[in-house]
């Protein structure tokens, strides 16, 4: 039987080990700072040339949505030097990316035994699909750890007034950030049917403010053709749904390096197959049925609402993390050894140092530090700020300093054509007042 005493000290200091791990890993990021791709080039280059209030509102419409924590993130990176702007939104990025740890640690001691539960915590820190590199340290990838969280709080939250502010801050940042804090709506819902506990009504009025805002955005962008062209479609039909479910499935069991190569039909048929199983046999299991019916919903929206069709990288993080709360949940149900979590984090240790994209968290041959960037424009041999990944030649993302407006990438620019600037120069407000004028107009 698996021994752990003293939970507390060997979470705080698994938290400890994590961080040390992360800072080892990424080392030029976390101790020098960076902006990444359009969270330097558009947001930061915005929140220059605007500042202040404006920039808590901003929506790059091609995205389709308000990404509220990029903003603050943002903002909050404009309120100390320059030279520390890209260390604030890679630090507040790798705190957000700690919180699904945290809120379950916190809030699943209802539902799990201490040691059990501070295992599965400790598992969260490493587990693949939230250590991707694409999504690490950077704010306009956060929305898929505050999406965790919300999911987390779905399930084993707002049970007690134990961080509660928590929980409703989480929220309201996460729906007033991404479709995938907003699609678990639903779920939402139907746990109040079954529950009927009131603080669940609070979410769905946060919910709905969300949703309105989010619908504003999207109303905006296609009626003026200004969202990326691959969102809003479905992908690859019936295939790459099946693709899907085997690959985030996969990845938290073999790992990133591995996961693609394990993902064959055979394991779709045993997944779905136990997947029906478990449904006939858990018809009464709430928690079940939600975490289920959250892990479709996520499905659904990768397939309708992603850009390109590749699941992959960001696309891939919320619903294979889910999928692991899936497991969690039938070995609890099942008292199924403890091992099996030990396994998932050993799985998580190896996969730790062994990714791809590496090119995420390391500088290459044209990499060139930030401070060094600062010192040469302070000196005048510098007219931009490069943000990474920074390409060969030309640089792919980039801040003018003299006029620092937001500078789309290449085929950004080329999708909405040469009055792109207009569609990346807007608030909510804007967007709002010019739904209303075209509404009023038909």
């Amino acid at each position: 039987m698996f021994k752990l005493k003293n939970t507390k000290f060997i979470y705080f200091l698994s938290v400890i080990v994590y961080f040390v791990f992360a800072v080892f890993r990424s080392s030029e990021i976390l101790l020098h700072g960076r902006f990444f791709a359009e969270e330097g080039s558009v947001f930061w280059s915005y929140a220059l040339s605007q500042g202040g209030l404006n920039m808590l509102q901003y929506v790059p419409v091609i995205q389709g949505y308000l990404c509220f924590n990029c903003n603050l993130q943002i903002y909050l990176s404009t309120l100390v030097p320059i030279s520390f702007s890209p260390l604030v939104t890679v630090w507040s990025s790798l705190f957000i990316s700690f919180l699904p740890s945290f809120l379950f640690y916190k809030l699943a001691d209802r539902d799990f035994e201490n040691k059990y539960r501070t295992l599965v915590a400790v598992t969260i820190l490493f587990l693949p699909s939230l250590n991707l590199l694409e999504v690490f340290a950077n704010s306009i990838n956060s929305q898929v750890y505050l999406s965790i969280s919300c999911f987390i709080i779905l399930i084993y939250g707002l049970e007690s007034n134990k961080n509660l502010k928590l929980q409703f801050a989480i929220l309201t940042i996460s729906f007033l950030s991404s479709y995938y804090a907003l699609i678990l709506l639903p779920v939402f819902f139907l746990k109040y049917l079954i529950t009927r506990n009131k603080k669940l009504l609070s979410v769905l009025f946060l919910g709905f403010i969300g949703s309105i805002i989010q619908i504003n955005v999207i109303f905006y962008s296609t009626n003026t053709n200004s969202i990326y062209e691959g969102k809003l479609q479905l992908k690859g039909g019936i295939d790459y749904l099946i693709e899907i479910i085997k690959l985030s499935f996969s990845i938290n069991i073999f790992g990133e390096k591995y996961y693609r190569d394990f993902s064959n039909n055979i394991l779709f048929i045993l997944i779905i197959g136990l997947v029906i199983y478990l449904i006939t046999k858990n018809k009464k299991d709430n928690t079940f049925l939600l975490i289920i019916f959250s892990y479709f919903l996520q499905v659904f929206l990768v397939v309708f609402g992603q850009a390109g069709s590749n699941f992959s990288q960001r696309y891939s993080v919320v619903a294979s993390t889910i999928s692991f709360f899936l497991i969690i949940h039938i070995l609890k149900k099942y008292k199924i050894s403890t091992r099996v979590i030990l396994f998932f984090l050993f799985v998580g240790l190896l996969n730790f140092n062994s990714q791809g994209g590496r090119y995420f968290i390391e500088c290459d041959e044209n990499c060139i530090i930030w401070n060094q960037q600062v010192q040469q424009v302070k000196e005048g041999s510098r007219q931009i700020y490069i943000h990474w990944p920074m390409g060969e030649g030309e640089p792919y993302w980039f801040t003018n300093v003299k006029d620092p407006q937001p500078n789309p990438a290449p085929f950004q620019k080329e999708i909405i054509g040469s009055d792109y600037i207009k569609y990346y120069d807007l608030t909510l407000v804007d967007i709002i007042s010019s739904n209303l004028k075209i509404l009023s107009n038909d």
